[in-house]
């Protein structure tokens, strides 16, 4: 069944054999034989129905789908039964409460935390096994956090026999950043963006134009395994000024050297 999404870019991820999209109005499940569902219409609470729906963006964290996102409730985040997308509890919602009150931006996970994120702020939040109120969390850094969930990227590393080592890229106010974690190990952020520092403060060096990260109305990330690269588009918030719009190549395996 053709589907109308929001004119907005949505956010898009599979969970439980089937593809989830969040777009800010609505919350749509897509099974494998084509069948869309509606998966929080189902709920008998209307207000947590329609903070659901309102949601922009999510993670797929300890085998329950997380959304966020909410812009009359930016600072929660949703947080569903194991394997269900249909299935959600008021009580299981968590209040992220930041000094500054910043609404959170963004959210990924890397190795067994989940990264969630403000302007100024990252937070990595892990769930115990107790219930879905087992939350706890540790504060990465309270200067820099993603300032968009579209710039988010993960990537994971195998080496032999070991665990995974697990990667997010996402960009911040002063560039691109990194947490790496792997296993229980709490993630530690890994600044990217000192090679490019002149350049995100709009100044010109070394033959490199420099831009300014507020000029740009979009950040959007993308992992290309093919050429083992994370890409950023920057896309200039003045649409006759195509020259601005930046394509911003990073080597994987530079970044973790």
């Amino acid at each position: 069944t053709e589907q109308t999404l929001a004119r907005v870019k949505p956010f898009v991820t599979m969970f439980r054999n089937k593809m989830i999209t969040i777009d800010g109005t609505l919350l749509r499940a897509r099974d494998s034989s084509g069948t869309w569902t509606t998966p929080a219409n189902g709920l008998s609470l209307t207000s947590l129905k329609n903070a659901l729906n309102a949601c922009r963006f999510g993670a797929v964290y300890n085998n329950r789908l997380i959304l966020c996102g909410n812009p009359s409730l930016p600072n929660q985040f949703y947080v569903s039964d194991p394997l269900d997308e249909a299935v959600w509890d008021a009580n299981n919602i968590v209040d992220i409460t930041e000094t500054s009150g910043e609404e959170v931006l963004g959210m990924g996970v890397v190795g067994s935390h989940l990264l969630i994120g403000g302007d100024n702020f990252l937070r990595a939040y892990f769930l115990g096994n107790a219930n879905a109120q087992d939350w706890d969390n540790d504060l990465i850094s309270g200067q820099v956090g993603p300032v968009n969930w579209q710039s988010f990227v993960s990537a994971d590393r195998w080496a032999g026999n070991e665990s995974a080592s697990s990667y997010t890229f996402f960009w911040t106010k002063r560039g691109p950043a990194m947490c790496a974690g792997g296993g229980s190990n709490l993630p530690s952020l890994v600044p990217l963006w000192e090679p490019l520092r002149r350049a995100c403060l709009g100044e010109n060096y070394r033959g490199f134009t420099g831009f300014d990260v507020s000029e740009y109305s979009n950040i959007e990330g993308v992992w290309c395994p093919e050429f083992n690269e994370v890409r950023w588009t920057l896309c200039s918030t003045a649409a006759v000024d195509s020259k601005r719009n930046v394509i911003l190549c990073l080597d994987f395996d530079s970044a973790l050297d």
